[in-house]
């Protein structure tokens, strides 16, 4: 059984692999039968290969993307990561309908949080929840709010 220390570290080197743009380690952080639900739009559940593909799309259009943690629970088997998100559109963004948003260079903020899973040293599964309607606002895709 996993201590809360250990919990902790693992979801924080998730986040810190996300800061460092990693991909790879941010797979070594995901378990092989990982499911994950993103209340995105995307289709879901996600697995590994699709859910780090996800996240290299981000990565992409949003080079500078910066994760900052203003809240972490643990208990039991999970982690609850409440975050504030950052980042500069230089590239341009697939959406899960299958549109492209092209680079604004607008610098974009937006809250979310994480649940993650933890099993035998590794994340298993993982909730994301982001308030993607702000994010698109910033980027004008939406009426302003």
């Amino acid at each position: 059984m996993m201590s809360r220390q250990q919990k902790l570290r693992i979801a924080q080197h998730y986040i810190d692999s996300i800061n460092a743009h990693d991909l790879r380690a941010m797979g070594q952080c995901l378990a092989d039968g990982l499911r994950v639900e993103v209340a995105t739009g995307a289709e879901c559940p996600m697995d590994k290969r699709r859910f780090l593909a996800y996240n290299q799309n981000y990565m992409k259009a949003f080079p500078d993307v910066h994760f900052d943690i203003t809240l972490t629970v643990s208990e039991g088997a999970f982690v609850i990561m409440h975050w504030n998100a950052s980042g500069t559109q230089t590239a341009s963004l697939a959406t899960p309908s299958g549109g492209i948003i092209v680079a604004t260079g607008v610098k974009v903020y937006a809250p979310g949080s994480f649940t993650f899973r933890l099993q035998e040293g590794k994340i298993s599964h993982a909730w994301v929840f982001w308030d993607m309607a702000t994010m698109l606002a910033q980027l004008g895709q939406l009426p302003p709010l």
